[in-house]
């Protein structure tokens, strides 16, 4: 599995330290999307749709985004795993924190799940916040892959 930072975490050093020190791959919307290329930004639909394509994991620490209500319609309609922090105001250390102390949940649900799939990250763990459907006994797909950053 390969975690999808979106545009509101990754740049965040701390959360990128926590995936390296577990040798979990991962993307950066701005490596795809850069500033300077893409400078009034990108429509959802289209980084969407690249992360349900590539089967990677979609990490986000805007809460109140899965509740809009183009985003809604497109994760019901895809094969998007969404994990996002339970609170707006987290510094990126609590968050890094948060996603360390979780990271072995986030693989189960994730190996343990079809997706859609879209959960909450929180000091208490992770909860599902809809779209989860447990598949008796099966694995999603391989662990999180590992991958040596330099």
């Amino acid at each position: 599995m390969v975690f999808y930072l979106d545009e509101s975490i990754c740049n965040c050093r701390q959360i990128r330290r926590v995936l390296d020190a577990a040798k979990i791959e991962y993307i950066r919307h701005l490596e795809l999307f850069p500033r300077d290329k893409c400078p009034d930004g990108v429509p959802d639909d289209a980084w969407l749709d690249l992360v349900a394509r590539n089967d990677w994991i979609w990490l986000s620490a805007h809460k109140g985004r899965r509740f809009e209500p183009l985003q809604k319609l497109s994760l019901e309609r895809s094969t998007i795993r969404h994990f996002s922090f339970s609170s707006d105001r987290l510094s990126g250390a609590e968050m890094a924190e948060l996603l360390e102390y979780n990271l072995a949940k986030i693989e189960q649900a994730c190996t343990t799940t079809d997706a859609p799939l879209v959960v909450s990250i929180s000091k208490t763990g992770i909860g599902v916040q809809f779209f989860m459907v447990p598949r008796a006994g099966k694995r999603r797909g391989p662990p999180l892959k590992s991958r040596e950053r330099s």
